[in-house]
């Protein structure tokens, strides 16, 4: 399925979403390629996978609600826009995985946060490859943290900051592991730590240049 020079929204769903795949698509074009939001609701067993994205105005795959239950993320290719790929969560994020996409020549990378103290358990951010990315590459903010994995992503070229988590809190695991991940050649800090709080643990290796960590 193909949408072309789309003037607003490629895909916009709203309300509950159950096992949904959105798979196989090319989306160019307009402010979002695809927008989905849950309506104070959840998202269980979606997947958006192997799809393209081009030429958006605001964000290539925007997904907003309370809960992400089993939600994957996967082989997408993004070109072109504000976001790559940004999800908001008001409660909590549950076995997600973002893997295998590729983000290039865009405003922002990836994009993840929760509101009001939500959670992020099983949380996997792996093999995806940012390059040509004019503000931060992959962002983490804002969460609870039981299980945080990021590891063997790309982020090469980029404007401003490679990794950036901030604003995270020890949930009843200590765990934020950052492991084998290639940066190189971003202008500012290929990784940006500040307020991990509550004695959350960061394992950060593989990181062949520099780190810096903000208080």
């Amino acid at each position: 399925y193909s949408i072309w020079e789309n003037s607003g929204v490629g895909v916009d769903l709203y309300g509950d979403v159950n096992d949904l795949l959105i798979e196989d698509n090319t989306f160019s074009g307009g402010q979002w390629g695809l927008q989905l939001n849950a309506n104070n609701r959840r998202f269980t067993n979606l997947a958006v996978r192997g799809n393209t994205f081009s030429g958006h105005s605001y964000d290539a795959v925007y997904i907003n609600g309370p809960d992400f239950i089993d939600v994957t993320i996967a082989d997408n290719v993004i070109s072109r826009a504000r976001y790559g790929i940004y999800l908001s969560s008001q409660d909590e994020f549950t076995r997600l995985g973002v893997q295998g996409n590729r983000v290039a020549d865009s405003q922002y990378g990836f994009y993840m946060r929760t509101q009001w103290n939500g959670w992020m358990r099983s949380t996997t951010i792996a093999d995806n490859d940012f390059r040509r990315i004019s503000g931060d590459s992959l962002t983490v903010y804002y969460a609870y943290i039981d299980a945080l994995n990021i590891a063997r992503n790309t982020i090469v070229d980029g404007n401003a900051r490679g990794i950036v988590l901030t604003d995270l809190y020890r949930g009843t695991a200590n765990g934020v592991t950052i492991n084998s991940n290639t940066l190189a050649r971003n202008a500012t800090a290929p990784l940006y730590l500040a307020n991990l709080q509550n004695g959350i643990d960061a394992a950060v290796t593989g990181v062949a240049e520099r780190v810096l960590v903000a208080h």
